[in-house]
């Protein structure tokens, strides 16, 4: 099976603009750092879509392969939006962050065409446990090297916490060093595990009526939750360009960074085991076993990022793979 994905996001901050700074003289280079004020608060909304069409399908039992007439077709389409309070930083890393949850969402349709060219679409929609009003707060533990997380205010499932990461402000796209107007970097493969999945791994609803064999899809990898497939073999990686430096529009002396981002990257794992523990009741009882459930992600594509140079965040990202 060959995946098609098409990855779409959009970002989107709120922050209390900075006062009274001067036209910046002209210089050879910048730095990109993420560095907001202690005190200030962000909203972030990010949508992403994929697209999953597959060539061929097929069974096995024992040694027999049998080729499965028809044709999958997966959409998929995911909804963000948070606020996040940045109450402590040091050394460009959050040390105690509070996010709020305003929307977590994901809608599905999965379409079959049998060889009588007859569509059957299966739509999903599911929220999220971490609905709106949910606050989890995220503190850095220096002796574990990792983020603690617990609920602020109002309790939910601890298990909705475990898969979930704290950044969302694209730290690992910055060089690591100041950079001019024509520079270009390369952040590896297994650095953007964060931007594919924003937030890390959202729990979500199950209706009681829903196709197993879409949960089964989305819980696999394919069509959702591509994070998985970073946990292999990676290559290549997501080149980043210096485009240009320009003044913010309606903010005279405020200046942002435009980067052109170049995506060709390929990750493969091995989700046997994540698969077969999302196999269905009914499926278990007929005895099924995932033995080999190999997922392998060719990435290229192209997009743009804006760095807000005054206040230390990012402002917009696309990205089109």
């Amino acid at each position: 099976m060959r995946t098609l994905p098409r990855l779409l996001l959009a970002l989107y901050f709120l922050a209390r603009p900075l006062l009274g700074l001067q036209e910046p003289a002209p210089v050879e280079s910048v730095t990109l750092a993420f560095r907001p004020a202690p005190g200030s608060a962000l909203e972030r909304f990010f949508e992403s879509e994929h697209d999953l069409v597959s060539e061929s399908m097929l069974t096995s039992r024992g040694d027999q392969l049998t080729s499965v007439p028809g044709q999958m077709k997966l959409k998929t389409r995911h909804e963000l939006r948070v606020i996040d309070h940045f109450r402590s930083l040091a050394d460009g890393r959050v040390d105690d962050l509070r996010r709020t949850f305003v929307e977590a969402r994901r809608d599905s349709r999965l379409g079959l065409k049998n060889v009588l060219e007859l569509e059957s679409p299966t739509p999903l929609s599911q929220t999220s446990p971490l609905r709106e009003g949910v606050s989890v707060v995220f503190q850095w533990a220096p002796a574990l090297e990792r983020y603690g997380k617990h609920y602020d205010a109002r309790e939910e499932e601890e298990a909705a916490l475990e898969g979930l990461a704290e950044d969302l402000d694209l730290r690992a796209l910055l060089p690591s060093q100041p950079v001019a107007v024509g520079a270009t970097w390369t952040v590896p493969a297994g650095a953007l595990r964060d931007l594919i999945a924003p937030g890390g791994t959202i729990p979500y609803d199950i209706p009681r009526k829903a196709d197993p064999r879409l949960l089964r899809t989305l819980a696999s990898g394919l069509g959702s939750s591509l994070e998985y497939a970073f946990d292999g073999a990676r290559d290549g990686g997501l080149d980043l360009t210096l485009r240009e430096i320009r003044e913010v529009e309606g903010q005279p002396g405020r200046r942002e960074a435009v980067l052109s981002l170049a995506c060709d990257l390929e990750v493969s794992t091995d989700l046997a085991d994540h698969v077969q523990s999302k196999v269905g009741p009914m499926e278990k009882a007929s005895g099924m076993q995932i033995t080999l459930a190999t997922i392998v992600l060719e990435l290229q594509g192209s997009g743009e990022l804006i760095w807000d140079l005054d206040g230390g965040y990012a402002r917009a990202l696309t990205l089109d793979l």
